[in-house]
């Protein structure tokens, strides 16, 4: 079943249930963490569950109140901390892979990319902790009240974050720098998420703004691996990197041309129409 809300579920029965569901599938991915041969794969997927889970928070925290969610969201954020290291070095020599292609003068940097890969995923990840803190955002489930059970449980969430993309977008616009793009794209992916647990109200819909949110996703994703690429060949002097630094500007700047025109079509409505919009559609089903 998809981590979403049923078609007529209601929002309080929906939220303990995929929190529930998705707390049971963090502990299995963890453990895999720790003793599967493909820990990538695992740890990228305890990651994106995390990501789900902090987005339902999101969603509800106009039902079940500030302190809760907060309390909630700071548990999954330290968890997803605990995760992060070796998947950085993952992205980071995927995105040199992507720059680089076959091209044979990237040969030394590619060498010394795989081996901070190497040794970053050999390191032996302690999932207990982590573990301990999913445990108890599980257990805090039944600690939850809800306001309202209907769509006013998640309508001041769904704005809030369709509202923080449209800032984020607009500071986009103003300065290009790779921190004000990484906003963007975590409000971006906020978005995606929520509109994943709302899919079933009308999936063709629905599924068509989620589409197009993940290519967005995606692209400023890209963009801030290079960026952090760049940084972390700026440490290596013994290399000569100014080509690759070049390449990578270059790669952004053809990205960038894609990324605007996608976010302005995704958010051009303003905050509360397009909120009312999505609560009409939620009512119908």
């Amino acid at each position: 079943m998809a981590f979403a809300f049923a078609a007529g579920e209601r929002v309080d029965v929906g939220a303990r249930r995929l929190s529930r569901e998705g707390a049971e599938k963090l502990l299995s991915t963890l453990a895999a963490c720790a003793s599967s041969s493909d820990q990538e794969t695992a740890v990228h997927d305890a990651r994106r569950m995390l990501k789900r889970l902090r987005a339902l928070m999101r969603l509800v925290r106009g039902a079940i109140g500030k302190g809760p969610q907060a309390a909630a969201n700071v548990l999954l954020r330290d968890a997803g901390q605990g995760l992060s290291g070796a998947r950085d070095a993952v992205v980071v020599l995927q995105a040199f892979e992507k720059l680089a292609g076959d091209d044979p003068h990237g040969a030394g940097v590619r060498a010394g990319l795989r081996r901070a890969r190497t040794a970053a995923t050999k390191k032996v990840i302690d999932v207990e902790p982590i573990a301990e803190k999913v445990r108890v955002f599980e257990d805090s489930v039944d600690q939850w009240t809800f306001a309202d059970d209907g769509w006013g449980a998640i309508e001041p969430g769904v704005f809030r974050t369709y509202q923080q993309g449209r800032r984020a977008l607009s500071s986009a616009r103003k300065a290009h720098e790779s921190e004000v793009l990484h906003e963007l794209r975590k409000r971006s992916k906020d978005l995606q998420y929520q509109l994943a647990l709302l899919r079933e109200t009308w999936p063709s819909v629905i599924g068509g703004y989620h589409d197009a949110l993940t290519e967005l996703g995606e692209l400023l994703g890209d963009d801030h691996d290079l960026a952090v690429l760049g940084d972390v060949l700026k440490k290596r002097r013994t290399l000569d990197i100014t080509p690759w630094l070049a390449k990578i500007e270059d790669r952004r700047l053809t990205q960038r041309a894609r990324i605007f025109p996608l976010a302005e079509r995704i958010f051009f409505d303003r905050p509360r129409a397009w909120t009312a919009r999505i609560g009409a559609w939620w009512s119908s089903a």
